[in-house]
């Protein structure tokens, strides 16, 4: 009877630790890379396939600071394995823009006007090499990937669209195919600062999404009737980006009275204009009336798991957001909405603490003092819901 109790006052006090502690910290280990000597952990790009690494040089070790963009050193590694397939030494001024499916863009930009992009394959073969037309400025633009996987745009988004022409480029060959304006606005347009802040190409039927001032349109490159427009999707539009092959999203703002500010998010069904979602919030005074702070565009994705809303909210790299999905409506519910803190770890930078960066919503980069680094999955990161 004495060892029957006391068997059943283990059994408790288990019971009691597992429903009452707090979630242990479990990590998924997804890679487990070394750091090669003499560099450090500066970036990282999430392929389908494959995942692409950018080192710069150690100041410490090297012995000088580095230029706004140095040599670098990319690694592109297989996903399942961690095998290093490519290492490359980028040219001085240029930076690893892009891994996609299984090709590597590195773009270059600098003072002396050498401003080019080149596309290389996982053997290191080069394909081609752009050079920006006269007048454009890789470190001010931006190169934007359409979703099929057949053209790349060149932008230089807002002021530089006044002035210089969006160009649209060939994937396999990197030639020019298709170039939209310098814009012509009137001049208190031009004042104001309005200008091109969207500019995605489709990549198929000679389509592209193009967003200015509060408007939307799916236009055609050849000059035919619009497919669809948006007249004013809530406020003026700054930045935006294909969230998968059906939706688009679009980050947009307006002010309403002089201490009334608002910010917003649509998520669009790129092929009928129609918008699915809205998120938006208001500041009065400064001060944000939601829990929820809308990120930039950027930093906003879908889950392909349960296509939820997943983004981590300005100056906050250590907060998740997540809006689930409704099928039945086909549309997130934004009262269902769940903010969690990931728990990873962290360094103490002056009085604050600086953690780790949450790529793409979904991984963490933990660098640890044996001079590796580990990438684990945001999912098996210990979470502790804050509502």
């Amino acid at each position: 009877m004495k060892r029957y109790l006391i068997l059943m006052g283990l059994i408790l006090i288990m019971a009691s630790v597992t429903f009452f502690s707090p979630k242990a910290l479990s990590e998924e280990l997804l890679i487990k890379h070394p750091i090669p000597f003499g560099w450090k952990f500066k970036d990282l790009e999430m392929g389908e396939k494959y995942i692409g690494i950018c080192f710069w040089p150690d100041i410490e070790l090297n012995g000088h600071e580095p230029q706004i963009f140095p040599r670098t050193l990319v690694q592109i590694l297989d996903k399942k394995s961690g095998r290093v397939i490519l290492e490359v030494k980028t040219e001085a001024g240029e930076r690893f823009k892009l891994l996609k499916d299984n090709k590597i863009f590195l773009v270059k930009g600098d003072e002396s006007g050498d401003d080019s992009i080149r596309m290389l394959d996982l053997d290191g073969k080069e394909y081609w090499r752009i050079k920006w037309p006269q007048g454009l400025q890789s470190v001010k633009g931006q190169v934007l990937f359409d979703l099929r996987g057949k053209e790349f745009a060149y932008v230089d988004l807002v002021w530089g669209s006044l002035s210089t022409p969006a160009v649209v480029y060939d994937l396999d060959s990197g030639k020019e195919k298709f170039i939209y304006g310098p814009l012509n606005l009137p001049e208190k347009l031009r004042e104001a600062g309005f200008g091109l802040k969207v500019f995605l190409p489709i990549g198929e039927d000679n389509l592209f999404l193009m967003g200015i001032g509060a408007s939307v349109f799916l236009k055609h490159y050849d000059n035919r009737k619009d497919i669809w427009t948006i007249s004013d999707i809530g406020g003026n539009i700054s930045s935006g980006k294909f969230l998968n092959d059906d939706y688009v999203g679009l980050n947009y703002w307006r002010r309403e009275e002089k201490n009334k500010y608002i910010s917003g998010l649509a998520v669009i069904e790129w092929k009928t204009g129609k918008i699915a979602f809205r998120l938006e919030n208001i500041k009065i005074n400064g001060v944000s009336q939601k829990k929820i702070t809308i990120p930039y565009v950027d930093f906003i994705f879908l889950d392909k798991g349960d296509n939820s809303l997943v983004f981590n909210p300005d100056k906050d790299d250590n907060l998740v957001v997540k809006i689930p999905y409704n099928y039945k409506t086909k549309t997130w519910v934004e009262e269902k909405a769940k903010r969690y803190r990931a728990l990873v770890k962290y360094k103490v930078v002056g009085k604050s603490r600086e953690y780790q960066k949450i790529y793409y919503g979904k991984y963490v980069v933990d660098e640890n003092e044996a001079g590796g680094l580990k990438i684990l999955r945001i999912s098996s990161v210990s979470l502790r819901d804050e509502d």
